[in-house]
């Protein structure tokens, strides 16, 4: 069976987050307050391993994945990052965030990072959290805007021909809808995550942008940057298919990609390609009132 993200579950998830804007975020929702903390989606813990060092010391830690690959690691994962920590405060459950396993009003503080992007149904899941909230607790989520990513700011962007980018990001945004109608998520929900919160019920919404950038200098180009990290063409085709573009705009997406990968080696092999990339990730944070 193949097992959900395997492939990009890494430690490079750690470098997401600049550890002084995760001390910003602990700070604005006030999360040295928070004792019961439950993580949806928990994966091996590359979002809740650091939020866990800013809640109060003697917190309780519930993790849920869908798949029991995950669970299983998480439970080494958390052991080896908190050997201090009584094994008895960090819990873990196989579980579907459409239908959480724990009882109402049961914790403080329920997050997690790029799971609702994956569901068929994030409202119900985002329901779902406000009903094990107890009054007055915390949901923060983090989702990405993904089309924006797709747009990769870079020397590329700077030298490349304006309408082969206009195909590229064309061809994107069909794909992007493409996962929408197929029913695979949303992979830009962070751009509309706040009203979401208030439809599912919660109040005092709160929203931030992430402040890392990834950078690649001219001197650090090598080989490994210049690979490809665009979706498989067949992928792409049967995405934005979906999404309802015409067989031309595929093949002058497609086409379009192509050149700007065959760009991006030239750069690299001249030591000329140089990124500050953007991370378009959107936290939200949000308080359950009463009733």
């Amino acid at each position: 069976m193949t097992v959900h993200s395997e492939d990009q579950i890494s430690d490079l998830r750690f470098a997401w987050w600049n550890p002084d804007f995760l001390d910003l975020i602990a700070e604005r929702f006030a999360l040295r307050q928070l004792r019961t903390v439950l993580d949806i989606g928990v994966g091996l813990g590359h979002w809740s391993r650091p939020i866990l060092r800013h809640v109060c010391s003697d917190w309780t830690f519930y993790g849920l994945d869908i798949e029991e690959h995950w669970i299983q690691l998480a439970k080494q994962a958390f052991a080896a990052a908190f050997p201090a920590v009584d094994q008895s405060r960090m819990l873990f459950n196989q579980g579907d965030a459409h239908l959480l396993p724990y009882a109402d009003e049961t914790f403080d503080f329920v997050t997690s990072q790029t799971l609702l992007m994956h569901l068929r149904d994030p409202v119900k899941a985002i329901r779902e959290m406000w009903r094990v909230l107890r009054v007055g607790g915390l949901v923060l989520c983090a989702e990405p805007i993904n089309l924006i990513n797709r747009l990769q700011f870079s020397t590329i962007t700077q030298e490349g021909d304006v309408e082969t980018l206009v195909d590229a990001y064309r061809l994107w945004m069909y794909f992007h809808r493409g996962i929408r109608v197929l029913n695979s998520g949303d992979h830009d929900i962070g751009s509309y995550l706040p009203g979401l919160f208030q439809i599912a019920g919660f109040q005092s919404i709160q929203a931030y942008t992430n402040d890392r950038a990834f950078v690649t200098l001219p001197s650090d180009c090598n080989s490994s940057d210049a690979l490809s990290n665009w979706e498989d063409p067949q992928t792409i085709r049967q995405r934005a298919r979906a999404g309802g573009a015409g067989e031309s705009e595929i093949a002058a997406g497609l086409a379009a990609i192509e050149a700007l990968q065959r760009l991006k080696e030239k750069q690299v092999s001249a030591r000329r390609f140089s990124q500050g990339g953007l991370s378009a990730v959107i936290i939200v944070g949000a308080r359950k009132g009463k009733g």
